[in-house]
């Protein structure tokens, strides 16, 4: 395993996008080595300059979860919306599920199921899931007899 780091450390600093990528998955988790959520965020890091999209989603994951820095909702939206821009099926759903639970960003059940729309447009299949699980909490919130109140839309 040390060779092939080595061999990507070398395409990392010559420019290659996805040995960076790679390199951050590596530490990210553990894949034959020891986690090193440092080495991996400086990994990654080198590849979103590139626009890398899953390195961006990565980045979101690590302050999603937690992984060697502090949970941090307010670092995982940017990080998602840049993948999302590049029509990254995981970040859009991602994104739609932070509307609907409203974690870094403000409550919008519209937001939510535009963007869980889009990721299911996209081929994502886990946003259908998603979108029927905001579509039950919408008609429990809002039955046709008459508004719930208190929850945003």
């Amino acid at each position: 395993m040390d060779g092939a780091i080595m061999m990507l450390h070398e395409a990392m600093d010559q420019g290659h996008i996805d040995a960076a990528q790679t390199i951050g998955d590596i530490y990210c988790f553990g894949k034959g080595v020891a986690k090193d959520y440092e080495r991996a965020m400086v990994a990654y890091k080198v590849a979103v300059e590139g626009g890398d999209a899953l390195s961006q989603c990565q980045i979101s994951y690590v302050y999603l979860t937690g992984l060697g820095v502090a949970v941090n909702h307010q670092q995982v939206r940017p990080w998602l919306e840049k993948a999302a821009a590049q029509d990254d099926p995981y970040a859009i759903n991602a994104l739609g599920a932070m509307y609907f639970q409203g974690k870094g960003v403000t409550p919008s059940w519209r937001s939510a199921l535009a963007l869980s729309k889009r990721a299911i447009e996209l081929g994502y299949p886990r946003a259908v899931e998603h979108m029927q699980t905001l579509t039950v909490a919408i008609q429990e919130a809002d039955p046709p007899h008459g508004p719930a109140s208190g929850h945003p839309r």
